[in-house]
């Protein structure tokens, strides 16, 4: 086994401490856990110092016996502690102390700490100073499961290798697997080769903020520690302003009664039908009647949606069954105009000419114009040879074709109006108010930390969901759990709320007490937590929810979309946060009901059907 490195010398050699006594001999170890604070056993102090001077304000020398060497060697450079935290055996209490270091050490790096529920099984390193080794030795064994008193044993990986004996103690107990420290050891079995580790759980219960404070955390815990945010209403700035009772507008509105295009149909069926009588009743024989009723039938033609012709068998000599709804295609459109117009064009010249040939009058004119310009020159023509009831005739047709066109426009655009508000969301889909239910992340990976990061997911979810239930007081605000990716394929959020052309795209993550901060460099962003990486207790992968966002954003162009990563700090503890300038929104649990809340209540009392229908839609889609 070899000691982790991580970009040069390794953090945990940089971490451990060697403890002297007044002769500066090592007496046991320690490990800085955050800057300036480092840990060891309580007899490790009492072995240090003369009998009966330990305890809190007990000064003792250290030194960093593995970090790198500066000048005369770091080794070789002494320095003071002073013990912060004292909880000795003596008390019935673990053997613990907590020592703050009285001056920077050169070369110092607290070491990464790892809390996990079960680490039976994983291969442990640590170093310490048994008799006659000052220079300190490395001892490599297994972890093995905790005791009654809630220690972890230790036991010796190879036989002829160095065994956890006195000069152990206090030493850090690095777990290879997880990457980080999980104890501290303190005892040792003379009998056996097996040793016992305090856990790094029960050391911070030594000093609980002591958490906040360390740069490198992680946890592998079965179950995350969440202190779920409970707001009382009158916390909340804008709860008193929203009317929960205040009936909900829906946009776009659905289809209502056509008005106009019964209107206009009555009024040119009139016009029709009256002019069918009249011209039937002028005919002079029965050709003339045939010639009649196909062209007021021609012209009702034109009065037929273009929609209507939609997948007539034969009709298009194209296969339209793979085109969904109003986009497929049926007679030709330019067909359509060109048969029902010209029909009432050819027998209008027919019977202009039959007129004028009983008069003897002719007027030889050449008539070479289409459709609508025909009609146009026979009308001038009629009227200014004033041939008898033919301009009111040709009038007549014309405006029956134009009223034809008219009912024709509107009936498609009441055709067109009703597949859109087919294709949103109906008034019985709006009125519900919550879609999908929270924790839809749990992953059924047979790997144990898939498992493990998937429940923690799972139940931070789930602690955000309770704190969005009180945003349902106002009326147009509608929660989705579990909202698809702007395009398919892409792993859902965890989830959006919707009020008006509003959007919250939120995603859920536990973090650890500490200060986070946020940086740029070279157009990367980066988070950090007291200065270190940032640790999850779960991985959250912060720039793919970024891009989901950003994604939604240009899918919504019409619409506000925001992104907000909450917060959950785990184990419970201060989270103070530094991110100006980060692209999405970083708020505490705490906070999220009353940000959200006052943001989204400004759309109180308005549902947009084609925002919601997008999300919706997408959700389905992903499901």
């Amino acid at each position: 086994m070899t000691v982790p490195t991580a970009g040069g010398p390794s953090a945990l050699e940089r971490s451990i401490l060697a403890v002297l006594d007044s002769s500066r001999t090592p007496v046991g170890v320690g490990f800085l856990v955050a800057p300036g604070l480092a840990m060891t056993c309580a007899h490790v102090i009492e072995n240090a110092v003369a009998a009966g001077e330990a305890g809190v304000g007990t000064r003792v020398g250290i030194n960093l016996p593995l970090a790198p060497a500066s000048g005369s060697g770091t080794a070789d450079h002494s320095f003071e502690a002073i013990v912060e935290c004292w909880r000795p055996v003596a008390r019935g209490e673990d053997d613990i102390a907590v020592l703050r270091l009285a001056e920077t050490a050169p070369g110092e790096s607290p070491v990464a700490i790892v809390e996990a529920a079960d680490v039976q099984g994983h291969p442990m390193l640590t170093f310490g100073f048994p008799l006659g080794r000052e220079s300190g030795v490395w001892h490599e064994g297994r972890l093995l499961r905790r005791q009654a008193d809630g220690w972890l044993q230790v036991q010796l990986s190879d036989p002829s290798g160095y065994r956890i004996d006195k000069g152990f103690s206090g030493a850090p107990a690095w777990d290879a697997e997880l990457g980080g420290v999980v104890g501290m050891v303190v005892a040792a079995d003379p009998s056996t080769p097996a040793g016992y580790v305090i856990p790094i759980e029960t050391l911070f219960e030594a000093r609980p903020d002591l958490r906040a404070l360390v740069p490198q955390w992680r946890s592998h815990s079965e179950d995350p520690e969440i202190a779920v945010a409970r707001l009382h209403p009158d916390q909340l700035s804008w709860w008193r302003r929203v009317d929960p009772g205040a009936s909900v507008t829906l946009t776009p509105p659905s289809v209502t009664r056509p008005v106009a295009l019964i209107v206009v149909t009555a009024v040119w069926g009139l016009l029709w039908l009256s002019l069918l009588v009249g011209l039937i009743g002028s005919a002079g024989d029965p050709t003339e009647l045939v010639v009649v009723t196909l062209v007021m039938l021609s012209v009702g033609v034109l009065a037929v949606p273009r929609q209507w012709w939609t997948g007539l068998p034969g009709r298009s000599g194209r296969d339209t069954s793979a085109q969904p709804g109003p986009h497929r295609t049926g007679l030709p459109r330019g067909r359509n105009l060109f048969w029902a117009a010209s029909f009432p064009v050819v027998f209008l010249m027919w019977r202009f000419l039959r007129h004028v040939r009983r008069r003897a009058d002719m007027v030889p004119f050449v008539l070479a114009l289409v459709v609508n310009v025909s009609m146009i020159v026979a009308i001038a023509v009629a009227v200014q040879q004033r041939v008898p009831y033919a301009a009111f005739i040709l009038a007549g047709l014309l405006g029956l074709q134009g009223g034809a066109l008219a009912v024709r426009l509107l009936a498609g655009r009441w055709q067109a109006r009703r597949a859109r508000d087919r294709a949103l969301p109906g008034e019985e889909m709006v009125s519900q108010r919550v879609f999908g239910a929270p924790g839809g992340a749990f992953a059924l990976e047979s790997d144990p930390v898939s498992q493990r990061a998937a429940r923690h997911k799972q139940y931070a979810q789930r602690a955000t969901a309770s704190l969005l239930e009180p945003l349902l007081r106002v009326p147009a605000i509608r929660l989705l759990h579990g909202p698809g990716a702007p395009y398919p394929g892409h792993t859902k959020i965890d989830h959006a709320v919707v009020a008006a052309r509003r959007v919250a795209l939120i995603q859920t993550t536990l973090w650890p007490p500490g200060h986070y901060t946020h940086t740029t460099t070279a157009g990367q962003r980066s988070l950090s937590r007291n200065g270190a990486g940032l640790p999850v207790i779960f991985p959250v992968d912060h720039e793919y929810f970024i891009g989901q966002v950003m994604g939604w954003q240009a899918k919504l162009s019409d619409a506000e979309v925001r992104g907000f990563i909450v917060v959950h700090p785990s184990p419970p503890g201060p989270v103070t946060l530094d991110l100006s300038g980060y692209p999405v929104t970083v708020v505490l649990a705490d906070q999220v009901t009353e940000v959200l809340g006052g943001w989204l209540a400004m759309e109180p009392s308005t549902v947009d059907r084609s925002v919601l229908g997008e999300l919706l839609d997408t959700a389905e889609h992903e499901s």
